[in-house]
């Protein structure tokens, strides 16, 4: 099939995207030759489906898919996300204050208007704020963009790897998980290209700032990346399983060392397995190994860093080498969609074995796994393998937990799995003077909570992991699970996601962020109150999220959110609420997948304001910035 399609398979392409649920039940075909064709937009968004951002808060990367193959393959981008918060910042200073805006690239350039908060707010079908309106009108996405390449189409997801340098994306189009390493950047430094920023400048591309952005994937003069840069469908040295991607890779998981990747698939029933290239002995394990106390975040910030910009290596890195197939599960059930790794505590009476160089007794990785077939949730244990002569990893379909909770308990979706509790027990032993290994234990003995969609109804279900034995010996058993009930949701849940908030008093306060993707919601679910805060409407058809870095072990503790203080003291000095706008965490991303944008949520609850500013003024959890023009799919 060439890149190029039939008007009625476009149109029936496109008719799929408008259902909602083809972008997430994997509709659309999956063949790809990837050659000839015209290469796709390289400057803008074009139906993004993953979104990540660097470790120190400086880029935004983004994955297109080119869903209706319209070019010769999909997106892998970087953004200037230091020049982006600045400029979010300026439009939310402008909206409370009334004060115009200046320096940010509206289409058209005179759509922003003073005093559109106390305006009514106009609604797309009685139910969301229509992007490109009110106070969010979109933003010409060229001033931001870094670095582009391309790659195959049907991306499915973006992470980024443990150690901050390497970024994974399943891609259905060729079969393969593109991966592609990336500078490290520094959350204390100021990009070289926004330097300027600082005095209340403009910001100026140069040759040796933009190296920050870009992304090394052995791209040549097509600007493809190469094919050593798609792991799945070749074989080397140590995959001597001789293995290959099944079709239609989907959601993926890292395991807590970041040694790993799960992968889920779509159709025949399959969960793949690869490494990373990250090697065990990297600063990741051996923080986890170190400091249980520390958490996995904090284990993320021990790993060694690259120099800010400097080009990235992978074979001549300690501890790093290429990504390699190595397994392919099979008998699962069909329709794998959401996976998640599960935490296991360095103080639990059961240790982490890659904490303990696989000495017995410990826990292996292990994987919770949802599917769109069955009512159940599998456990997937992984196996290193280490100390065997052929050193062969592999995946084992260890339990499949019934899913009594809902009516029908299939069409279950996104999954994360929540270890705070245990964090937040450790953080208050640890401040105390009398705090015992003992104590430590218990707290790794609380359960984990659990959080996924499903759509049959729309809900989220919760549960927990991590519990006394069913055996009822008294023993403490890891990846016990048990489902607690469910939280009901709109229409079309999809993904799930992990992420905090800034609450009145300017501290870490988590939530779970639930993507609807039929009815345009986000839905944002207080686990610690039981209840939905709010109901975000956003552009149509959101697919992804993506967060300002934060420490889940300062989430777990409540503590305070630093201003970020290397933007212009004008943003963030002053006593009104137009002021203290960037601290360190601040903002959502959510990707519309059915319109090729992105929109920028506003997280901060603690912009308190005064009497001189209308009711109604808040930004909290509002869409605050719209970046990109919304572009309906091609024949709609």
């Amino acid at each position: 099939m060439t890149a190029r399609v039939p008007a009625r398979r476009l149109a029936l392409n496109v008719a799929r995207v408008l259902l909602g649920a083809a972008a997430l039940s994997g509709l659309a075909p999956a063949c790809f030759s990837g050659a000839g064709g015209t290469n796709p937009p390289q400057q803008s968004f074009y139906f993004p489906v993953g979104l990540v951002v660097s470790s120190g808060g400086n880029i935004l990367y983004a994955v297109n898919s080119d869903f209706d193959l319209q070019w010769n393959g999909g997106t892998l981008q970087s953004y200037d996300l230091f020049l982006l918060r600045h400029d979010v910042a300026e439009l939310i200073n402008a909206n409370v204050t009334g004060l115009a805006p200046t320096g940010i690239p509206f289409i058209p350039p005179a759509q922003w208007a003073p005093g559109c908060r106390s305006n009514p707010q106009l609604f797309w079908n009685g139910s969301r704020v229509p992007p490109g309106q009110s106070c969010s009108p979109p933003v010409d996405s060229t001033k931001y963009i870094g670095r582009s390449v391309i790659i195959g189409a049907f991306a499915t997801d973006l992470q980024l790897s443990k150690d901050g340098r390497r970024l994974f994306s399943p891609v259905r189009g060729d079969t393969t998980l593109t991966w592609a390493d990336v500078p490290q950047d520094d959350r204390d430094r100021i990009p070289a290209n926004d330097t300027s920023l600082a005095a209340g400048g403009t910001m100026q591309w140069s040759s040796a700032g933009a190296a920050l952005f870009d992304i090394y994937c052995g791209v040549g003069a097509d600007s493809r990346c190469d094919s050593n840069h798609r792991a799945g469908q070749s074989l080397t040295v140590d995959n001597t399983r001789m293995a290959m991607l099944p079709g239609e890779p989907f959601a993926m998981a890292q395991t807590e060392d970041g040694t790993a990747i799960a992968i889920t698939h779509q159709t025949g029933g399959n969960t793949s397995l690869l490494l990373t290239g990250l090697a065990a002995d990297s600063g990741v394990v051996q923080a986890l190994g170190s400091d249980a106390d520390a958490g996995a975040d904090a284990a993320i910030d021990a790993a060694p860093n690259a120099s800010e910009g400097g080009v990235p290596t992978t074979t001549s890195d300690a501890g790093r080498a290429d990504p390699s197939m190595q397994f392919v599960l099979t008998g699962m059930p069909l329709g794998g969609d959401g996976i998640a790794a599960v935490p296991h505590d360095p103080y639990a009476p059961i240790k982490p074995c890659e904490s303990l160089n696989d000495q017995a007794p410990c826990v292996r990785p292990a994987f919770l796994l949802t599917t769109r077939s069955a009512a159940e949730l599998d456990l997937l244990r992984y196996y290193d393998d280490f100390g065997s002569s052929l050193h062969r990893p592999f995946l084992v379909k260890e339990a499949a937990y019934a899913l009594a909770a809902n009516a029908g308990g299939t069409d279950s979706r996104g999954i994360v799995i929540d270890p705070t509790p245990r964090l937040a027990c450790q953080v208050r032993c640890s401040r105390s003077a009398t705090c015992l290994p003992a104590d430590l234990t218990a707290c790794a003995q609380l359960p984990a909570r659990v959080f996924f969609a499903s759509r049959t109804p729309p809900s989220l279900v919760l549960g927990e992991i991590g519990q006394p034995s069913a055996s009822g010996d008294g023993t403490y058993d890891p990846d016990r699970l048990v489902i607690r009930g469910n939280v009901p949701l709109s229409f079309g849940p999809s993904k799930v996601y992990l992420a905090p908030i800034v609450d009145r008093t300017g501290k870490y306060a988590l939530r779970v962020f639930i993507v609807c993707f039929d009815s345009a919601q986000i839905f944002v679910y207080d686990p610690d109150a039981a209840v939905i805060e709010n109901v975000i409407s956003v552009g149509p058809g959101p697919f992804a999220m993506a967060f300002d870095p934060f420490d889940l072990k300062d989430v777990a503790g409540h503590a305070e959110v630093e201003a970020d203080s290397r933007y212009d003291p004008s943003l963030n000095a002053g006593s009104g609420p137009e002021h203290h706008y960037l601290k360190r965490y601040r903002f959502g991303y959510v990707a519309s997948f059915t319109q090729s944008f992105v929109q920028v949520l506003d997280l901060d609850d603690s912009i308190h304001l005064d009497d001189s500013i209308p009711s109604g003024s808040s930004v909290f959890e509002t869409v605050v910035f719209t970046l990109g023009k919304p572009t309906p799919p091609k024949g709609s």
